[in-house]
């Protein structure tokens, strides 16, 4: 008999005056192959809770979108390049819709990465689409990607955990990696009046060669550390007025 791969979902029934009811029917749907992360989040704004599954072996994403009363559409594949496996759900844009970062092996430097899909979702039609961008942490080799507002500031970030002996050679040698979310913030203007200039360029060399938290004092990369690379981005900005 051929392997099926499947999404179980199983219904919370709840708790009445004499306690919790416990779960209810399972309902099961056929997603390609090798299912290795799922997500749970509203994708289409409708305020239903949708699913999507990573399938590592299928080189895709598996869609099921919520029709509500616990009524669920058949899973959609999506090609996503190969071994899709950790999986979140981002705000990216800070537009109310959930892009999808996950972990992929990208096929022409054979290494892990992180892709974002943008869930660029058309209300006026009801159509989901997902648009790939550029990857991120080349080099990093990372094994597992989640999401938070690390920073405070506008927009999702993604913190990645990596395996970097892997591509460096170097048993042992794990990390994290913080990418900062720059959609809505004007980069270089690390006092926030909206302007790069001297005042910007003083805080930097103030906290040079400080270690900080990322994306503070200075840090214009996030990376936690001031220095040329920041300093760069800054000059690369001079005398831009921010909207």
């Amino acid at each position: 008999m051929p392997r099926t791969h499947q999404l179980i979902l199983i219904e919370n029934l709840g708790h009445d005056g004499s306690g919790w009811l416990g779960f209810g029917p399972i309902t099961s749907f056929s997603v390609d192959a090798g299912p290795a992360d799922v997500e749970v989040g509203d994708l289409n704004g409708d305020n239903r809770p949708d699913v999507i599954v990573a399938s590592e072996g299928g080189n895709s994403i598996s869609v099921v979108m919520n029709l509500g009363l616990l009524n669920f559409d058949q899973p959609v594949a999506i090609p996503v390049s190969e071994s899709p496996r950790s999986l979140t759900l981002v705000d990216i844009e800070d537009d109310g819709d959930l892009d999808a970062a996950m972990i992929i092996t990208e096929p022409f430097l054979g290494q892990r990465v992180v892709s974002v899909l943008r869930n660029d979702f058309d209300p006026q039609s009801g159509q989901l689409a997902f648009v790939q961008t550029e990857p991120l942490g080349i080099g990093t080799d990372p094994l597992l990607v989640l999401s938070s507002n690390v920073d405070g500031l506008v927009g999702d970030d993604l913190v990645t955990i990596n395996d970097e002996s892997s591509v460096r050679g170097i048993a042992d040698e794990d990390d994290v990696s913080v990418y900062l979310n720059t959609n809505g913030t004007c980069i270089g203007d690390t006092n926030g009046d909206d302007t790069v200039n001297f005042a910007d360029l003083n805080l930097l060399l103030d906290n040079w060669a400080r270690t900080t938290a990322p994306g503070t004092e200075g840090d214009i990369n996030g990376d936690g550390i001031v220095n040329f690379a920041d300093l760069n981005l800054l000059l690369d900005r001079w005398g831009q007025i921010c909207p």
